[in-house]
């Protein structure tokens, strides 16, 4: 879209939720409109404020180029918490940029050469983190920075929002302020011409955000969306049914079945672009296909973990930590992993504790919470990589808050948020055009999360507790005070099954060989614990078919 004065082009993806308020600005001083939308108001806003003083006053989701005429330059935006992708470099001469390396990637001259310390990054991780890609020359721009190109030298890349500049951690901001926030967010993101819908696991952050745009929708019955499994130990989908009921929503429920996966899985690297080895994937796609058929727009409750505390391992790295000094615990990690190895019996039914038994062996020998905390979330601890492909880890930096488990909220939300979780959904809602919205990602209630101590969002040694309180407003709080599980998939039992054959070919040291990424060996060793029950390893398992695949689809090499 161009602007009025046909200064500025602007090409964009996302939702601006303040539109209706900086276009009420801009018409009190004279701004003539053409149009009704967003994007309208972005373009319009910058040929009157500036791009860098329109993207400070943006609230929503967006990657955008903006292109100005009289100086020639380009501004390349991405929101501040990274809800959007946005991917850059250079192919010879030329500057290139998209919202997906599809585009990128049929550019002429594209080579497909893949970064090895990106490779590295998603051995460890199961993703590739910003602001690297998985290829040489082509980078992720970081969220809440702006990148200005004139078409000579380097291209400057600013910070505009830093969430470390925004942590003042005040007990007086909290409850009340929360409980004026979230409602307005929602009913912000409910905007829409289109028909909208709610994901609900059954855990408190969907179950809140569901429960408060039933309040907001008119008439008052959303239409939330749940998907399932017949594996009792990964299915929540009987709390999103009762709670669903309590709230009054149209509710929609999927089984996934090992079959649902397996006609997903060839597409999965035309949907994710990068090798991506998070296995929650393919439920979120599913989900995803099945809310289409209903509405344009679902909200989602993600961020609500990061934010308000609420993943287990932070609470697990610190008692680990808290259990005496390190040279004790390697003692007791060592004495336990022998007894394991020789005492815990092997089989598909001991494969998940044994498993447990070993991870917490791990985890005692480390130095601190904070290894810990990196530890718990990796996908692969061990070194499958290929002899040519040498791999050294760094820990990653944690960020500025006060508390153990404030560092650890700031590392998720800084990395593990926008390059997992938010990728995840993003690429699997935009495979069937559905547009998702993220409430908690509002950078106002993000800002506010970080602004209040710890200890109240802990209350009692669990997380979410201002969340809980909340919710306890809407529904029973025995509806959803348990254990939390996450959005797992059987993945595990599945490449026992259904999944083998596909695994196998993947697998094989043909296939290993062909591609060069992993170690044979090593690989075959872990794929044959894994069948013998002697540790669970699907998720270094997921990590090397992810790539595997990845590699046949977009024959990419080293």
């Amino acid at each position: 879209m161009v602007s009025r004065d046909q200064r500025f082009v602007l090409s964009y993806n996302g939702e601006i939720y303040n539109a209706p308020e900086i276009r009420a600005d801009l018409a009190s001083s004279g701004h003539l409109f053409r149009g009704h939308s967003d994007t309208e108001v972005f373009v319009e806003a910058a040929s009157a404020w500036g791009v860098r003083k329109t993207v400070d006053r943006l609230t929503g989701m967006f990657a955008a180029a903006i292109w100005d005429v009289t100086e020639r330059r380009l501004y390349l935006v991405r929101d501040r918490i990274g809800i959007k992708p946005l991917y850059w470099g250079f192919i010879g001469p030329q500057f290139v940029f998209g919202s997906e390396l599809k585009a990128i990637v049929d550019f002429p001259g594209f080579s497909r050469k893949i970064d090895t310390a990106a490779l590295c990054d998603y051995f460890r991780y199961g993703v590739v983190h910003a602001p690297r890609s998985i290829y040489k020359g082509i980078h992720k721009l970081r969220p809440g920075t702006i990148l200005e190109y004139s078409g000579a030298g380097a291209p400057a890349i600013t910070t505009y929002w830093n969430l470390n500049d925004k942590i003042n951690e005040n007990g007086d901001r909290c409850t009340d302020e929360l409980d004026d926030l979230l409602p307005m967010l929602v009913r912000q993101h409910l905007v829409s011409d289109v028909p909208i819908g709610s994901f609900l696991s059954g855990g408190v952050d969907s179950s809140l955000v569901t429960s408060l745009a039933n309040v907001a929708v008119e008439p008052k019955r959303a239409t939330s969306f749940t998907a399932g499994f017949g594996e009792k130990e990964f299915d929540e989908s009987h709390h999103a049914r009762l709670i669903a009921e309590q709230i009054g929503t149209n509710h929609v429920e999927l089984r996934v079945a090992p079959n649902d996966a397996l006609g997903l899985i060839e597409s999965l690297p035309q949907h994710y672009d990068e090798p991506f080895a998070d296995s929650s994937q393919l439920p979120t796609l599913l989900i995803s296909r099945l809310a289409r058929q209903h509405v344009t727009v679902a909200l989602t409750g993600d961020g609500g973990d990061e934010l308000f505390a609420g993943y287990s391992r932070y609470f697990w790295a610190n008692r680990i930590a808290g259990l005496g000094p390190r040279g004790l615990r390697s003692v007791v990690g060592t004495t336990l992993r022998n007894a394991v190895q020789t005492m815990v019996p092997t089989g598909a039914n001991w494969r998940e504790r044994r498993s447990r038994f070993i991870r917490f062996a791990e985890l005692v020998v480390l130095p601190d919470a904070m290894a810990m905390h990196d530890n718990l979330l990796a996908v692969c601890r061990t070194d499958l990589s290929a002899k040519q492909i040498p791999c050294r880890y760094q820990p990653h930096h944690s960020g500025e808050a006060s508390s153990t488990i404030g560092k650890m909220q700031m590392a998720d939300t800084l990395r593990y948020l926008p390059d997992d979780i938010l990728t995840k959904v993003d690429r699997a809602s935009m495979a069937f055009g559905l547009e998702a919205r993220v409430p908690f990602l509002d950078h106002r209630l993000v800002e506010l999360a970080f602004s209040i101590p710890t200890e109240r969002h802990t209350e009692h040694g669990v997380g979410k507790a201002l969340l809980k309180k909340q919710l306890a407003t809407h529904i029973p709080s025995n509806l959803f005070e348990r254990p939390k599980q996450g959005f797992g998939t059987p993945i595990g039992r599945w490449l026992d099954g259904p999944l083998r054959p596909w695994a196998e070919e993947l697998l094989s040291e043909t296939r290993l060989k062909q591609t060069g990424f992993f170690d044979p060996n090593a690989v075959a060793k872990t794929w044959a614990e894994h069948r013998t029950g002697r540790r669970n390893r699907h998720s270094e398992l997921w990590m090397v078919l992810s790539l595997q695949q990845w590699s046949r689809h977009w024959r990419a090499s080293l």
